[in-house]
C-alpha cells in the first residue's frame, strides 16, 4: 500500500516536469492512474472551496459535483479528441486516452495553493494562476494524445483543441 501511495505521488510530480515520460510508461504498462489523479485532487479541489463556504451539505455537493463533472466534461473532451484524432488515420486505444488526458487534473494542486493563499493574504493570486495552469493543462493534454496517437504535436494539438477552437470562433461570428 504504501508503495502504490508513494507511486501516485511520483506519477503526480512527473506530470509536473516529465509527462512524455510518464505517459509512455503508462502505455507500456497502463493502469487507471490518471483517473484516480482526477479523482484525488479534484476531491480535494472541491473540499477546499467547499470549505470556504463553511457550509457541510455545500461541502459534499461541491467534492460530489466537481467530481462527476470533471469525469463528464473529460470523457467529452475525450472523445472528441478521439474522433478527430480517427480522421488522421492513427491506432490509438480511447481507455489508454482517457486514462492520460485524466493526469491533467493533477496540476489543480496548484489552483489548491492559490486558493489557500489567495483566502490568507486576501492578494487575487488566484486569477493569473488560473490562467497559467489552464494552459500548463492544454500542454499536457496535447502530450497526452501524441503519446497515444504518436503523430506528432502539431496533430495532437489540433485533436485535441481544433475543433473545440472551431465551435468557439462560429459561436462569436454569430453572436458578435
Amino acid at each position: 500500500m504504501k508503495t502504490k501511495i508513494i507511486n501516485f505521488f511520483t506519477n503526480s510530480a512527473k506530470v509536473f516536469i516529465i509527462p512524455d515520460k510518464l505517459f509512455n510508461e503508462k502505455i507500456e504498462n497502463p493502469d487507471y492512474g490518471g483517473i484516480l489523479s482526477l479523482v484525488v485532487y479534484m476531491a480535494i479541489l472541491g473540499l477546499v472551496i467547499g470549505i470556504l463556504t463553511k457550509s457541510a451539505f455545500i461541502t459534499v455537493f461541491i467534492v460530489i459535483a466537481s467530481i462527476i463533472g470533471s469525469l463528464i466534461s473529460k470523457l467529452i473532451h475525450c472523445f472528441l479528441t478521439y474522433i478527430f484524432a480517427m480522421l488522421f488515420k492513427v491506432d490509438g486505444e480511447f481507455g489508454q486516452l482517457y486514462n492520460l488526458m485524466c493526469y491533467e487534473d493533477t496540476l489543480n494542486i496548484l489552483i489548491i495553493i492559490g486558493t489557500g493563499i489567495t483566502v490568507l493574504t486576501g492578494k487575487w493570486i488566484i486569477i493569473p494562476l488560473v490562467f497559467l495552469v489552464g494552459i500548463w493543462k492544454m500542454i499536457v493534454t496535447i502530450s497526452a494524445v501524441n503519446s497515444v496517437f504518436k503523430f506528432g504535436y502539431g496533430k495532437s494539438f489540433l485533436s485535441a483543441y481544433g475543433l473545440l477552437i472551431l465551435v468557439v470562433i462560429i459561436l462569436m461570428g454569430l453572436f458578435l
